[in-house]
């Protein structure tokens, strides 16, 4: 009685378990918004459009490929973001001989999508002894747009490119057309065009040179002509000091900075021991003109000689004060200059800033 028990019990067990399995069915695997096998070939073929695009050099067509706000994270670089500027980094780069890539995973869901691969390529840079050699992993976040193209909207490299020397970068019309070489250009064209602006200001408000003759009354040229003088004309600036440290434009500065120019002057005899100095003197039609004139002895055969020096200026000198048309005439208190200088009563007197007396002629 208890083996039929036992052996009805096992029975009733093993029917119970062939009912419950039979019951199951096989699970079935759902992944929400998985890539589909359209969206994968997709991915693919823009990865091939981004390896013909770096093997030709077409920076253009690379950026292409990006978001608009892409960004692009190359080895040891900072991130550049937005096609812009991604198109102005592979303009930089020289082009593969060679390349092939290998998509070793693509991965994503919905419209993201995560690529892991790498580039092998080959380069021939100028100067190099030979090709060089390179594998280039990367990653990259793609995002699915509207019209189903697949875009990097985050691309990583573990490693730098080779880049373009100067003179292959200056071969390419990328270079002359890129944003950052035409903005350089601009800055430059317009700095020349300002200071050509100013240089013709500068000649259109200068008159041609201007002769004037100044009538020099018992001048004793015959004691001068001695000691093998000449004399110049000191041009100083245009406009006063006063003028120019105080009032001045901008402009009016730049015209009346230091001239300190030498300009040979002519001694014309005259009937009755007079002689006319001739003096060519450039008028500024706005500012005026400072000047002052001066008389130089020939240099003595020894330098070292100062007692000559000195003797001949003090006969310089001496023989200018007999003279009734000039004034104030001093001796050069510069080491370096053995000149008398003196002013010509017929122009203006202004005092400079050094309380130095030189001529003046007003603009006319």
């Amino acid at each position: 009685m208890k083996k039929s028990l036992l052996q009805f019990s096992i029975f009733s067990l093993i029917i119970l378990l062939c009912f419950t399995f039979s019951c199951q069915q096989p699970a079935e695997e759902v992944k929400v918004g998985a890539l589909t096998d359209e969206d994968v070939a997709a991915i693919r073929a823009s990865s091939e459009a981004f390896l013909q695009a770096w093997r030709s050099g077409d920076d253009v067509a690379l950026a292409a490929l990006y978001t608009e706000d892409g960004i692009l994270m190359p080895a040891g670089e900072s991130p550049i973001q937005g096609r812009e500027a991604i198109q102005a980094w592979y303009e930089l780069l020289l082009p593969p001989i060679e390349a092939n890539f290998i998509i070793e995973e693509i991965v994503g869901q919905s419209d993201l999508a995560y690529v892991r691969g790498k580039y092998k390529k080959r380069y021939e840079p100028v100067g190099e002894p030979g090709p060089i050699r390179d594998t280039e992993k990367y990653i990259e976040i793609r995002r699915k747009q509207q019209d189903g193209n697949w875009l990097i909207a985050k691309h990583i490299k573990d490693n730098k490119m080779s880049s373009k020397t100067f003179t292959e970068i200056l071969k390419t019309p990328q270079f002359w057309l890129s944003s950052a070489f035409l903005a350089a250009a601009i800055r430059i064209i317009w700095f020349l065009i300002s200071e050509l602006i100013k240089w013709l200001k500068f000649i259109s408000s200068s008159k041609k040179i201007k002769d004037f003759g100044v009538k020099l009354n018992n001048l004793d040229y015959g004691c001068l002509k001695e000691e093998e003088v000449t004399f110049s004309c000191l041009l100083v600036r245009y406009g006063t000091d006063d003028y120019i440290k105080s009032l001045a434009s901008d402009q009016d500065k730049y015209e009346g900075r230091l001239q300190n120019k030498i300009i040979k002057l002519d001694l014309k005899p005259l009937e009755d021991s007079r002689y006319e100095l001739l003096l060519p003197i450039p008028i500024h039609k706005r500012i005026g003109t400072q000047f002052k004139c001066f008389v130089e002895p020939k240099k003595p055969k020894k330098e070292s000689d100062e007692n000559e020096v000195k003797r001949m200026l003090t006969k310089i000198k001496g023989t200018l004060k007999k003279c009734d048309d000039i004034d104030k005439i001093d001796i050069s208190a510069s080491p370096n200059q053995n000149r008398v200088y003196f002013i010509i009563d017929k122009f203006h007197t202004v005092k400079t800033v050094d309380k130095l007396w030189n001529n003046f002629c007003f603009p006319k």
